[in-house]
């Protein structure tokens, strides 16, 4: 890849002239706060793709890849879910949470589907307020079905029943309801046969039948015999777990066929306080604490539904005692325990049975844009963050936002900020992020905007075209002009002078907006990936990197069918964001070659010779760059100020 980086400086004009001077100095950190991990896990479920998605309970979820046990990555994250959560069940793309939430003066307990795909956007889809019950306890959640325990508002220990729907925005429906004899603690929901663990000193399982919802039919209740919490199912095998009434702690088998009746049961002789369960084909994974220590049991079924313990897995850390909110969950050789005093322990199956493999803390979904406007800065990221930069040295947020779902980009217009996420457009007022202006439903993947003429565009790819839609936007009003296909499949977008310039995978075409939008010129560049681009009044700026991630930045003539290359530098980082100050400097962020977060400054006074004139380590996860004056702000899993003079 040398000759590339060759041919692109050999492409490039020589100056005529004498080459004016860069700029002196170098670029000073004034400030840096980098933000805490996102999710105290608690609650942890398989979604699509094999990514897991963990849950606290104060309201987050993310969704992480865990493919790579150096590098967890955070696909996707939401927060604003309530207060506090009080149970999770996952189904079918979608995750369920009962919350807790404060309306005034009043607590109020809600229902919540979130939506988990794409895994990259989960958004709120409806909220149920659960009026009947004075306080929920548990859920479970099946096809068409969702089942919430808890004390119903005179005081009875009940359980609701819902049907899923199935269109997007609207709000699960009461389907029946029962009375139990005690609190529901824990539940499971299968192929229309609910099992219910309920009571906490002497627990009994209750099998009800739900092939009719409004009339659900309890079809036996088991004395348990003890304090049992813990419960999991694979087809027609139950197991639960807990204290006998020897105080011992005890595992048994219950089989659902032709009726429900406990088949075996063992001792666990090694554990002192039982948490969760997992099932699989074969065999459960119970989670426990073992003395002063948090453990993985495996628990074998055989032919004969005999029980057999192996070895216990013990995990990284010290017990936290009894925590209900301790959860496990399996899929394939992989299970995931989500404990927020630990983070999150994965143990994989070996020759020898399961293994610890490595722990994680789970990082913080990075801030996508960032917005400066006077002494206040917007971070959007899975909420909005306002920051007061009054004093640069010492940066201080204002507030949280929460908008439902993430914010896919973000403009400043005026003194008002524009966020696109999942369907929609909201004009917002920077000194209060909650408030909307206007709001215009509408799809697209990224916008930009062109302060010359007022327009935002918001670019939606499709198969080989991609759909452009202009808006209209002052600093309190929105109105869609048009919408016309570009022939032109595009990712990125920049505008500028009443031009606007699209980025594919390897190509950038530049167009006048219209209805057909005219072309203007079209570059190839089939070794080298697009990242970012800033169109100028003088030229179009783009950072790429090639197959083995290393950067360039490259100057594309406008005037020009071609976009023919003006001049190009080798960068330090691969080009994840970058910002042009005056058209004489342009920092550029992302992941250096040592792994590292880095910003390299570029000097742009001469077009034909771009150079790097300096690069630094920054704030984690850097993506996103901005600057006024002299001052850059860099976002990451936190915020950067940077002095350029």
């Amino acid at each position: 890849m040398l000759a590339l980086s060759d041919s692109l400086h050999a492409l490039a004009r020589k100056p005529k002239g004498p080459v004016p001077e860069e700029p002196r100095g170098g670029p000073r950190t004034l400030a840096r706060q980098v933000w805490p991990p996102a999710v105290a896990p608690e609650y942890v479920g398989i979604v699509d793709k094999g990514y897991a998605c963990f849950a606290d309970d104060m309201g987050r979820i993310v969704i992480v890849d865990l493919k790579r046990d150096d590098n967890p990555v955070v696909i996707g994250e939401i927060t604003g879910i309530g207060r506090k959560i009080l149970g999770v069940a996952f189904g079918l793309y979608r995750a369920y949470a009962v919350v807790q939430v404060e309306v005034g003066a009043d607590t109020q307990f809600q229902l919540v589907t979130i939506s988990l795909a794409p895994a990259s956007d989960p958004s709120i889809l409806s909220r149920l307020v659960l009026e009947n019950f004075a306080e929920p306890s548990c859920l479970a959640v099946g096809l068409d079905i969702i089942a919430i325990g808890g004390t119903g508002i005179g005081g009875e220990s009940q359980i609701g029943l819902y049907n899923v729907p199935k269109r997007k925005s609207v709000d699960p429906t009461p389907a029946g309801a029962l009375a139990v004899s005690q609190l529901p603690l824990r539940m499971d929901l299968q192929e229309r046969t609910l099992l219910a663990l309920c009571g906490a000193d002497r627990t009994d399982l209750t099998a009800i039948n739900l092939a009719n919802p409004r009339l659900p039919e309890k079809i036996k209740s088991i004395d348990l015999h003890g304090s049992f919490s813990a419960l999991a199912r694979f087809k027609d095998s139950v197991l639960v777990a807990g204290s006998g009434a020897d105080k011992r702690s005890y595992a048994r088998l219950i089989s659902l066929r032709p009726e429900p009746v406990v088949a075996k049961s063992v001792t666990l002789p090694s554990v002192t306080e039982v948490l969760d369960i997992a099932a699989q084909r074969g065999q459960f994974l119970i989670l426990g604490n073992l003395g002063d220590r948090q453990s993985v049991v495996p628990l074998v079924v055989g032919k004969r539904s005999e029980l057999s313990t192996t070895d216990p897995v013990v995990l990284p850390g010290a017990n936290r005692g009894a925590d209900p909110r301790a959860h496990i969950a399996v899929k394939d050789r992989d299970a995931y325990v989500a404990s927020d005093w630990g983070g999150v322990q994965v143990l994989n199956v070996k020759k020898s049975g399961w293994e610890f493999t490595y722990s994680h803390t789970i990082p913080r979904l990075p801030a996508s844009s960032v917005v400066l406007q006077g002494n206040r800065a917007v971070l959007a990221s899975a909420d909005l963050k306002l920051y007061d930069l009054s004093d640069l040295r010492h940066p201080v947020l204002v507030n949280n936002t929460d908008t439902g779902g993430s914010i896919r980009a973000m403009l400043g217009i005026g003194r008002s900020i524009l966020c696109l996420n999942r369907d929609s457009v909201s004009l917002r007022v920077v000194e209060k992020p909650g408030t909307v202006l206007a709001l215009v439903k509408v799809a697209a993947t990224t916008m930009t905007y062109d302060r010359s003429t007022g327009r935002v565009f918001l670019i939606s790819p499709n198969e080989a075209v991609t759909t452009v839609t202009s808006l209209r936007a002052t600093e309190d009003s929105l109105k869609i002009e048009d919408a016309c296909e570009y022939p032109f499949r595009a990712r990125r977008a920049a505008a500028s002078g009443g031009r606007l310039l699209l980025a594919g995978l390897n190509d950038v075409a530049l167009f006048t907006p219209g209805a057909p939008p005219e072309l203007v010129g079209k570059r190839s560049m089939p070794n080298l990936a697009v990242r970012d681009l800033v169109l100028t009044s003088d030229y179009a700026v783009v950072a790429c990197v090639d197959q083995n991630l290393r950067g360039f930045l490259l100057l594309l003539a406008t005037n020009k069918e071609d976009l023919a290359l003006i001049g190009s530098t080798d960068l330090p980082v691969d080009g994840a964001a970058m910002a042009i100050g005056n058209n004489k400097v342009a920092v550029v962020v992302g992941r250096g070659a040592n792994g590292k977060d880095l910003a390299a400054l570029v000097g742009l006074l001469n077009p034909a010779q771009p150079r790097v004139l300096e690069s630094f380590d920054v704030v984690d996860a850097a993506s996103a760059v901005t600057i006024r004056d002299q001052t850059a702000v860099i976002v990451g899993r936190g915020i950067e100020i940077l002095n350029l003079s």
